[in-house]
């Protein structure tokens, strides 16, 4: 249940917090959601009732929602497409590590705390992060975007229209679905 509810806010709001992105400030998003972050993650390390550690799991999963988005276009916006392709690669292979040694540090802390002490971990991370996103704000003077995004809603027909008139495309679609699932 715990994990349904940390990924159902994605898809019901991703679409359109990743717009917000597009739309305003990427630092303004990475702020929110860093202190989102925090906000969640000191409350799922100090609840008592399950059912409140779930909601709390609900409202992590849509603090994490602006994040990604708003790398990305910060990453667009201050590299050319060389660095871009670097800085790619890297932040893969540091994602994946720590993909890997996080449930382990996770788990580590649980065992010599409790089981909610790794959420102490991530709320200081949370903190952290704001420090640094407030940093790249001010280098980026909190500039409000002005892009070409105009609708609120996504257009599933373009969308489905270019994978099906695309093979390659379509075939990569196919692919990205197979190994989520």
């Amino acid at each position: 249940i715990a994990a349904a509810l940390y990924g159902f806010p994605g898809l019901l709001l991703g679409p359109f917090i990743g717009q917000m992105a597009d739309r305003y400030s990427p630092a303004v998003i990475l702020l929110a959601s860093a202190y989102g972050r925090f906000i969640t993650s000191t409350w799922l390390a100090i609840v008592t009732h399950h059912e409140l550690f779930l909601f709390g799991v609900f409202l992590k999963g849509i603090s994490n929602l602006g994040m990604i988005p708003a790398e990305q276009v910060l990453i667009r916006e201050l590299l050319n497409k060389e660095q871009i392709l670097l800085t790619i690669t890297l932040t893969n292979v540091i994602d994946q590590c720590i993909k890997i040694t996080a449930p382990l540090i996770g788990a580590f802390i649980s065992t010599i705390t409790n089981s909610q002490g790794g959420f102490y971990l991530t709320a200081l991370l949370a903190l952290i992060t704001s420090l640094l996103t407030i940093r790249i704000g001010f280098t980026t003077r909190w500039i409000k975007k002005t892009g070409n995004v105009t609708t609120i809603l996504p257009n599933f027909r373009l969308v489905s229209n270019i994978i099906r008139n695309n093979h390659v495309l379509f075939s990569s679609f196919l692919v990205v679905l197979a190994v989520s699932l």
